[in-house]
């Protein structure tokens, strides 16, 4: 009897012992898993930082000239005087056909307009910032000495890429290319009701097509990066294999035959 309660102590002894052992171990495993998936983002916030910055300066740049080279336009044109002006004594001086002026002085109402379209343009750049710019600088600095840092630390760096994924879609959801479409048919109906010269409905044209063509291209030069990166992490650590293959992070385009010719749609 001796024998037999001195086994069974020692039996609880060892698995009371192996017991925190396993814990441990299972609690190492766990963390070089949560590293893996912290280097993971890391590495793919960090390679796809740089176009974005590109990507998002070159176009402050750019609306930013725009919208100051046409209130520019907008004023010289407001303020024209066809008997004289800076730009006519240089026509006379390289000889150059001086029987038209420009800017014309009924003009004046483009170039507000497409300032006003570059402002706007700017403003959603400058106010709604381009998340994958800078997003990874905000995991740098982050601690992963402990198993509860690294935790915290894999939970932010989760939220941040799928920030960035939403973000990047959010840049070529469909209802941008609609409110680039009402921003510049607004545009041009002011255009063409308040220009004063003979042919309004050119300039109207003009500016709806060459504002919607700035406009598409910011969209569609737009990076993707950290989309595909967020749908191959679901993928590949939680096991969601429609991501490979498309998911809400998608827009589909389509062209179709229907009833007297071609349809072009959007699955969304």
């Amino acid at each position: 009897m001796k024998k037999g309660t001195l086994f069974c102590s020692l039996m609880m002894a060892c698995i009371l012992c192996a017991a925190p052992i396993a814990a441990q171990q299972a609690a190492a495993v766990k963390g070089v898993a949560a590293k893996e998936r912290i280097d993971y983002i890391e590495k793919s916030l960090i390679e796809g930082q740089k176009n974005a910055r590109i990507w998002w300066g070159l176009w402050i740049a750019g609306y930013a000239g725009l919208t100051a080279g046409q209130y520019a336009l907008a004023g010289a044109a407001w303020n024209h005087n066809e008997h004289f002006s800076r730009l006519d004594r240089i026509k006379d001086d390289f000889n150059i056909d001086n029987s038209s002026t420009f800017p014309r002085k009924e003009q004046w109402v483009n170039y507000l307009v497409g300032g006003t379209k570059s402002t706007l343009s700017l403003g959603l750049l400058l106010v709604m910032p381009f998340t994958p710019a800078y997003a990874a600088g905000k995991l740098a600095n982050m601690p992963e000495g402990s198993p509860e840092e690294i935790s915290r630390k894999l939970a932010e760096a989760e939220r941040i890429l799928e920030k960035c994924a939403k973000k990047e879609k959010m840049g070529r959801a469909w209802w941008k290319h609609l409110m680039g479409i009402a921003v510049n048919g607004a545009g041009s109906i002011i255009i063409w009701q308040c220009q004063a010269g003979k042919d309004p409905w050119k300039d109207a044209l003009i500016s709806f097509f060459s504002g919607m063509a700035v406009f598409e291209a910011t969209i569609w030069t737009q990076p993707t990066r950290a989309i595909k990166d967020w749908r191959e992490y679901r993928r590949r650590y939680y096991g969601e294999q429609g991501a490979a293959y498309g998911d809400e992070y998608d827009d589909r385009w389509y062209l179709t035959t229907c009833p007297g010719g071609l349809a072009v749609g959007m699955a969304f």
